[in-house]
């Protein structure tokens, strides 16, 4: 999977973050079901942002 970058609707007060989806072969032959988003807050202390308790197939998410 590619580093994630900032999508157009990043602004001074929401962050847009965009991915590409997890391809053959490294899907292991599956759909994928869910994406995970963390954010460490550039302190070490990590945080679930989205698809930790809920299936997200997007490939964007909005922070704010």
């Amino acid at each position: 999977m590619d580093a994630p970058t900032e999508g157009f609707a990043t602004s001074r007060r929401m962050i847009e973050i965009l991915w590409t989806p997890i391809l053959s072969p490294n899907d292991g032959g599956s759909p994928v079901l869910s994406y995970n988003l963390y954010w460490d807050r550039g302190v070490g202390s990590w945080i679930n942002l989205v698809g930790q308790t809920s299936d997200y197939t997007s490939l964007k998410f909005l922070v704010g």
